[in-house]
């Protein structure tokens, strides 16, 4: 049990804080387990309350008072090193051992993957790179086609054509499935799927 000098006592119990390195509940800490277990068996054990213990291997444990037939049990809560991960960064997808519900995410491809039992299935790609090739692709085409610096494509596009309206439609046509795909494209790439 925590060990209260008077003044410290009455410091804590008036301001209802810390002023000290000392717990508020005098019953949280305990030195050893057995003088936890031995707490537990008291009156003012209440099970649901959280207590520590200072092991053998000179940490802290915590655990929760649980409510059993012959009174109250500990309950070790579980360590962070012990917790289920789930999101794994990697560089490189594991051949073996990959666990379903967790997200593992290839850093060195910048898109995320779920293992659904049988394969691996893509949750989110980086698509930034995919957009730059285009930009390049396209300013290799403005540059082939001679456009002046203050035209895009589109707007030459639409000015070498001029009136000729069956083209401009098909154009148009086209500027709009290709709008189309790359919603398309986009949405499928920002889609989480669900797991």
């Amino acid at each position: 049990m925590a060990d209260y000098k008077p003044e410290q006592l009455y410091v804590v119990l008036k301001s209802a804080s810390r002023t000290e390195p000392l717990p508020l509940d005098s019953t949280e800490i305990w030195d050893s387990l057995s003088n936890a277990q031995a707490y537990i068996q008291e009156a003012n054990a209440y099970a649901g309350q959280t207590i520590k213990a200072k092991l053998n291997d000179g940490k802290y444990h915590t655990y929760t008072i649980q409510p059993s037939d012959n009174g109250c049990v500990l309950e070790e809560l579980s360590s962070a090193s012990s917790l289920k991960q789930y999101v794994m960064i990697v560089d490189k997808l594991p051949d073996s051992s990959q666990e379903q519900g967790v997200l593992y995410i290839n850093k060195l491809e910048n898109t995320g993957y779920i293992w659904n039992g049988s394969g691996w299935q893509i949750v989110f790609k980086d698509i930034s790179m995919e957009f730059d090739k285009v930009k390049d692709k396209v300013k290799t085409l403005e540059t082939k086609v001679n456009i002046p610096e203050d035209e895009t494509l589109t707007s030459y596009i639409d000015k070498v054509v001029g009136a000729n309206t069956d083209v401009t439609e098909q154009i148009n046509t086209a500027k709009k499935e290709a709008v189309a795909k790359s919603k398309e494209y986009v949405q499928s790439c920002l889609t989480i799927t669900e797991f």
